[in-house]
């Protein structure tokens, strides 16, 4: 299966080369396809949703969490610059599959600018500012006899590498392919009752500039730190964004100058299968598309096509950089290839950990393979 989906990514690969097959402009009716979100799966994600720390850097509306049509289009390469001076609402993006055995709930991050001040105070020559940005992070639940399941582990993304986290005493340790040796580090869940949530969730921490995704203690760890930590050290400028499905989000206050603490700020979730999947053949240069460059995978189809968008359209700084939430790899050479850990979490996570639990690989709904 590994050998089949290396040589299919490398067809992927080769036709964005060809003009006119991979970067055609797709099928964009998203209303031609209904892909239900359960309010089953909608509970669970709101049980398991975590607490973000954002660090922010100015006046932090470069590092606001959000929609991706937070501008009302589903243009993505307008994003970087109808960017509000204020920020925008934070709302995160989840989705979940599932097997007889276990519950696979992803949540994606959304900021309109990936960006650095380093050139003259300003973006640059420098890779890493680009237009659109998008890291995610999973949780992996075994189901019991309770309504949302025991809690197993999670691993983030962060750029090119991912990060993984599980409790102690779960029976999870370092698998075949370990991404960074050391699972646990302390991982733990937490609660705020000054927010009303009183169930134990993961709590998150996203740097300013890059927005790489870690867990909150791990943040200015030696196992996944980055450039732009700030939040943790001398300088807590942030927000603190917590889910509240009865809030209504709003656009935060400036937090510059505060504690991040001092600025908590309810989130949404918003189903990923609703807003972001149905939209994945439409890809192309032009308004009204949302993705650039194309790939395939096996079983995974487009919307009448066997492409669909691998990186968000973008034209700023950097051209479609923002690899779509489906595709995120790690490039470290550990050999997951774009839309392994996306697509089929269960086997992936089983390859990264081992988990003492009953496991089983096949799944009972993952409208990816058009299991519903």
């Amino acid at each position: 299966m590994r050998k089949l989906v290396v040589a299919l990514s490398l067809l992927a690969t080769l036709a964005l080369a060809l003009p006119g097959l991979a970067r055609a402009q797709g099928s964009c009716n998203p209303d031609s396809e209904t892909i239900p979100t359960s309010a089953f799966h909608t509970d669970l994600a709101y049980r398991w949703a975590p607490f973000v720390i954002q660090d922010t850097a100015g006046s932090g509306n470069r590092d606001m969490i959000g929609k991706i049509n937070f501008d009302n289009d589903w243009t993505g390469r307008n994003n970087w610059e109808n960017l509000p001076s204020a920020g925008i609402a934070p709302y995160l993006y989840y989705n979940v599959v599932e097997t007889s055995t276990h519950y696979f709930v992803f949540y994606h991050t959304f900021h309109p600018r990936d960006w650095n001040n380093l050139f003259f105070g300003t973006c640059g020559p420098d890779p890493d500012c680009h237009e659109n940005d998008s890291e995610n992070l999973l949780i992996t639940i075994r189901k019991d006899a309770s309504t949302y399941g025991e809690f197993r582990s999670m691993v983030t993304k962060a750029h090119s590498d991912f990060y993984q986290y599980a409790l102690s005493g779960t029976g999870v340790s370092n698998g075949t392919d370990d991404l960074d040796n050391d699972p646990e580090r302390g991982f733990t869940l937490f609660v705020d009752s000054s927010v009303g949530i009183t169930d134990p969730r993961p709590a998150t921490y996203i740097e300013s500039k890059g927005h790489g995704v870690c867990e909150w203690w791990d943040n200015n760890g030696p196992t996944c730190s980055h450039p732009n930590d700030k939040v943790g050290t001398s300088s807590n400028d942030g927000i603190y964004y917590y889910p509240d499905r009865n809030a209504t989000p709003a656009v935060p206050p400036n937090p510059s100058g505060g504690q991040w603490y001092n600025h908590k700020r309810p989130y949404n979730l918003v189903s990923l299968w609703d807003d972001v999947w149905v939209l994945r053949s439409c890809y192309g240069n032009a308004t009204g598309y949302l993705f650039g460059p194309t790939m395939t995978y096996p079983g995974v189809s487009g919307n009448g096509s066997s492409l669909i968008g691998e990186a968000m359209d973008g034209d700023t700084y950097g051209d479609d950089a923002a690899t779509a939430y489906w595709a995120q790899t790690d490039t470290s050479g550990q050999g997951f290839t774009a839309g392994e850990w996306g697509f089929d979490p269960s086997a992936t996570m089983h390859e990264m950990l081992t988990f003492t639990d009953t496991w089983s690989t096949t799944y009972t709904y993952n409208p990816y393979f058009g299991i519903q």
